[in-house]
């Protein structure tokens, strides 16, 4: 059984949600990483949210392990596909708190 190729990044964005949230981090982040190439491959635009969202949760998870450089990578690249760099960095302010 084939997956639609538009319904497949959000297929795998689910899936990296769900071993986010039970702490697998390294599975979580080869997963994210699926989604953005998945969209880069097919160019896919109608799914550039799921796109942002996985650099913005990449950014999240790269940030909890302290890899500053892979983070800022992915907080670029969120930046850059459109995501408000207000509502990021407010968004990280919550974190801290």
């Amino acid at each position: 059984m084939s997956i639609n190729t538009g319904k497949k990044p959000a297929i795998l964005f689910a899936q990296a949600m769900r071993v986010y949230r039970q702490g697998q981090l390294p599975e979580a982040i080869q997963l994210f990483e699926e989604v953005i190439t998945v969209c880069e491959q097919e160019n896919i635009s109608k799914e550039n949210l799921a796109r942002i969202a996985a650099h913005i949760s990449l950014y999240k998870i790269h940030r909890m392990l302290g890899h500053d450089d892979e983070a800022t990578a992915h907080f670029r690249h969120a930046i850059n596909l459109g995501a408000s760099e207000q509502r990021l960095r407010d968004f990280e302010t919550l974190e801290e708190n």
